[in-house]
């Protein structure tokens, strides 16, 4: 007896972190948000989603993507906060006006320079 290969989701669609047209995959990851990753930029849905919010917040139609608003000077004037030091976002904000990230170590005082990025004194 064969078994059947077993059906993976897959979605097509426009990145909205690279503006690439590609076909996502469910790679299988317990939590959605971390799947369907864009095969060009490997930006997880969960980007995807907050990249949308940033285009339509911060860009200038028809911008499809964070990268197209980023190319664009669409940071210049901003001053961005990222809690975190992982994800797609981080060459494309720092074009912003002032851009600063922070994350928790726990063997590191608040404030201090870790690795180029502020120690700050609770856990994401």
């Amino acid at each position: 007896m064969t078994q059947s290969p077993i059906e993976v989701p897959m979605r097509s669609g426009l990145c909205s972190v690279c503006a690439s047209d590609v076909t996502f995959l469910d790679t299988g990851s317990r939590s959605i948000r971390e799947n369907y990753a864009c095969p060009v930029c490997d930006a997880t849905l969960r980007y995807r989603h907050q990249a949308a919010v940033i285009v339509e917040l911060y860009g200038v139609k028809p911008a499809a993507s964070i990268s197209a608003v980023a190319r664009a000077g669409g940071f210049a004037d901003l001053d961005v906060y990222e809690p975190g030091v992982i994800g797609p976002f981080r060459d494309l904000l720092a074009s912003a006006g002032s851009y600063i990230q922070s994350y928790f170590w726990p063997d590191v005082p608040t404030g201090e320079l870790h690795k180029g990025t502020s120690a700050r004194t609770s856990r994401p």
